[in-house]
């Protein structure tokens, strides 16, 4: 045994060009067909090589000290060489050759020793790679069986070849030089949404998406919202910051004329009119009662009745008051009194063609009777019909203030339902919708505060996860876990129902424990070399192709923007911040970022609706306002409206002085109902002047002698008048009388005028009280006196006559006249005194 080792010795003396040492054994490359280099400790030394059985020649530098060679058998490369030496300082062995198939040769490729590697060399283990599966054990992901030279090897897969690192939740798995599985990327658990945490269970390897609160920010894609927010796992919008976005938002702000042109969104978001909608109509035509107008509901032009109630001229002789009619006509009223009209007291003059109508005054101060009056029966008083067809009002009628509709409640104290009325059917309540679309979550209504509550169900409480391959799935933690797989196969055919119609994660084959798994070959892997913070190359499950994606949504990044804040990549692969808010809280102030510093800039806004007519002004809190310029000149009759300076009102409009680039129009508008105030004028309507005016009240009571008026707000008429035969609340008929009327130029009658029954002519009393005194009456001088003629013709005698009872004196016939018994005497006595 000894003389054995000591051949072995000389013999490997022999071969080595140079002294060798290895300080160690070298590393198991754990199948690599390149040998660990041990280093050489003497400069000196050349290098050796050892041929594996793979012909791949391996250098192993170094001195080899060799103490004794206890067994050849089994050595067939450089590394068995290393394990059938003893090795010590002593007995170097220099080897300029190679170990090949168990022979160890010399530099020239002649053999010089055999050695035995135990393996018979007449019955090759493989001839090719496919007789390896399952011979080489405990294969790492990145290696793989090979046959080399009929004996089954293992060898390091490619760099860059697909494997599996073990990891669910990666996707694209890579060998690296080094025979290392590398992770590849993170599985796309990206449900764009930005109201959701988005992960990946590694036990499982299935996606999960948490609902983020109501605290958490986001972005709803609007430009117009701003603040907006997460809940329940949805991005809803903040406030909003725009009046428009689209033309469409304006339909709401439209007031249904179509001639004054159609709302559009303009740059600022603002509602205006597209000055190329407004229509415009030809004039040429026009008449003093009819125009080419735009018709607001159609938005055509139309021959259209204008001035209605207003002053024109029909060249007729027998009408009054000419105006134009609502069918365009210039018509008046016909000069013709005799109406037979019960409701009116006519008559006509006929020089003047004035005529004069007493009206019958209908109104019985009830606001709840329609007052009307028949031609034929005169005065009607008609319930008025309070009826406005709406179930959500209570309808009824105020003798005062007339119909009245109040609004009923439809609140049934259940927050769990939405309460609200039709006009057609009255009062709804539907249920609120409390379902979650989840099977594991039992959905009810809180009857006291009207939030959906979401139950978990009891674990194991069974669902359907939507996987065909699972059985018996059950809820845990309120999500539908997945149950006992079913899925089994004995062909890759049977692996295409189970394909995700993912083409970039391979297709699925049968392996060898008949279960479906990825084909390595069938992966696809981008390349990387463009890939950002927010942008991979990756590839996309519906084509298969790579393509520019965005990832890291959510995470940090910098879009190099200083007014931005909390950078991160959103789903479209931008880089983007919050918006800092510079939010003055003043809606007056133009609030932005400067670009450069960050620094909140505030700018004033400029309110101004280039319209003259209104009156512009910002409010802190609501920002601009507009208000309309008050034309009202606080009369009926007209109609009040503002122009600007350079715009004329209608010609026979009155206006006011111009202001500040306007001015006030005010549009007579003769035949409207008005009240000029006055009880004692009825039938008010306004003049083709802007002026209320009635028709006197008529008071005549056929009286000639009687003058008759109106007197109203209660004033009592003259003394001397007649009781009113016709009284209101705020007018009286007064008669006054007038005995100047009633004068017949007889002046022996007393004239006057009785309120009641006319003139009355009573005689004169001429009585002067004195018996010696004849009393009449002359109808041209009135009244006249005679002395009673007493005179006896006798010249001796003084005749005087004295009252009736009195005594003569110095008579000489004291009477000339004695009563006849039973007659009265006259009033009267002549004396005839003598003469003395």
């Amino acid at each position: 045994m000894r003389c054995f080792r000591s051949c072995v010795a000389i013999i490997f003396f022999m071969l080595v060009s140079g002294c060798t040492q290895l300080n160690s054994p070298p590393v198991d490359t754990g199948g690599k067909q390149d040998i660990t280099p041990i280093h050489d400790t003497s400069q000196d030394m050349a290098k050796d090589t050892v041929k594996n059985t793979s012909d791949t020649q391996s250098e192993v530098p170094g001195d080899i000290k060799i103490q004794d060679v206890k067994d050849v058998r089994g050595v067939h490369d450089a590394r068995d060489v290393r394990d059938a030496l003893d090795f010590h300082d002593s007995d170097i062995i220099r080897d300029t050759g190679a170990v090949d198939d168990g022979i160890v040769v010399n530099d020239s490729g002649n053999d010089v020793m055999p050695l035995d590697t135990g393996i018979d060399r007449t019955v090759p283990e493989c001839s090719s790679n496919d007789d390896c599966k399952g011979k080489v054990s405990d294969l790492g992901p990145c290696e793989k069986a090979v046959c080399i030279k009929g004996q089954c090897q293992r060898e390091l897969l490619a760099a860059g070849s697909s494997c599996d690192d073990g990891n669910p939740c990666t996707v694209g798995d890579t060998c690296d030089q080094d025979g290392i599985c590398q992770p590849g990327t993170p599985k796309d658990c990206d449900d764009n949404n930005l109201c959701t945490t988005d992960l990946c269970d590694k036990s499982t390897g299935q996606c999960t998406h948490e609902k983020l609160g109501h605290e958490t920010t986001c972005d709803d894609g609007n430009s117009c919202t701003a603040n907006d927010y997460c809940e329940d796992g949805v991005c809803h919008p903040g406030q909003n910051t725009c009046q428009c976005q689209t033309k469409a938002d304006c339909k709401s702000f439209e007031d249904g004329n179509l001639c004054n042109g159609t709302l559009i969104c303009n740059e600022e978001h603002k509602c205006v009119v597209d000055p190329s909608t407004v229509v415009t109509c030809d004039h040429t035509n026009d008449t003093t009662c009819k125009a080419n107008r735009c018709d607001p509901s159609t938005g055509k032009c139309g021959m259209t009745p204008i001035n209605v109630g207003k002053t024109c001229n029909d060249n007729d002789p027998c009408t009054l008051n000419d105006t134009c009619n609502p069918a365009g006509q210039c018509k008046g009223t016909p000069n013709t009194c005799n109406d037979h009209n019960a409701c009116t007291i006519d008559s006509c003059d006929p020089d003047s063609g004035d005529c004069n109508h007493k009206n019958k005054n209908c109104d019985d101060n009830d606001a709840c009777t329609i007052d009307s009056c028949d031609p034929a029966t005169g005065c009607n008083h008609t319930d008025a019909n309070c009826d406005d067809h709406n179930a959500c009002t209570k309808d009824s009628c105020d003798p005062k203030f007339g119909c009245m509709h109040q609004a009923i409640s439809c609140d049934d104290n259940n927050p769990c339902t939405s309460d609200s009325c039709d006009p057609a059917k009255g009062c709804t309540h539907s249920d609120v919708n409390c379902d979650d679309g989840n099977v594991c979550t039992k959905d009810s209504c809180d009857q006291d505060t009207g939030k959906c509550i979401h139950e978990n169900l009891g674990p194991n409480t069974p669902c359907d996860d939507g996987n065909s391959c699972t059985e018996n799935d059950y809820c845990k933690d309120g999500v539908c876990q997945p149950g006992t797989s079913t899925c089994q196969c004995q062909t890759n055919d049977d692996c295409k129902p189970y394909e995700d119609d993912n083409l970039c994660n391979g297709t699925l084959v049968c392996n060898a424990q008949h279960q479906c798994v990825v084909d390595p070959s069938t992966v696809v892997t981008c390349d990387p070399t463009n890939n950002t913070t927010c942008m991979a190359n990756k590839c996309d499950p519906s084509t298969g192709k790579c393509k520019m994606t965005p990832v890291n949504v959510d995470n940090s990044c910098n879009d190099n923007n200083p007014c931005t804040l909390n950078d991160t990549c959103d789903p479209n692969g931008n880089c983007k911040g919050t918006p800092k808010n510079c939010d003055d809280h003043n809606a007056c102030t133009k609030d932005t970022c400067d670009g450069t510093t960050g620094d909140c800039i505030h700018t004033d806004i400029v309110c101004d609706d280039h319209n003259v007519c209104t009156i512009d002004s910002c409010d802190p809190t609501k920002g601009c306002t507009y208000t309309s310029v008050n034309c009202d000149d606080n009369n009926v009759c007209t109609d009040d409206y503002c122009l600007p300076a350079n715009q004329a009102c209608n010609e026979i409009n009155p206006k006011d002085n111009t202001r500040s680039g306007y001015h006030c129009c005010h549009n007579p508008k003769a035949g409207r109902t008005c009240n000029d105030n006055n009880p004692c004028t009825t039938g008010d309507v306004c003049t083709s002047t802007g002026k209320c005016q009635g028709t006197p009240r008529s008071c005549d009571d056929g009286i000639s002698c009687t003058r008759d008026y109106c007197e109203s707000g209660g004033q009592q008429c003259g003394q001397q008048s007649a009781a009113p035969d016709t009284r209101g609340d705020s007018w009286s008929c007064c008669h006054d009388p007038d005995s100047s009327a009633c004068n017949d130029n007889n002046k022996c009658t007393n004239d006057y005028c009785d309120a009641s029954s006319g003139c009355k002519h009573t005689p004169v009393s001429c009585s002067d009280n004195d018996p010696c005194t004849h009393d009449s009456c002359d109808t041209s001088k009135g009244c006249t006196h005679t002395e009673v003629n007493c005179d006896d013709g006798d010249p001796n005698t003084v005749d005087y006559c004295v009252p009736y009872g009195q005594k003569c004196l110095h008579q000489s016939n004291p009477y000339d006249y004695t009563p006849t018994p039973g007659h009265r005497a006259p009033p009267y006595t002549c004396c005839h005194d003598d003469q003395m």
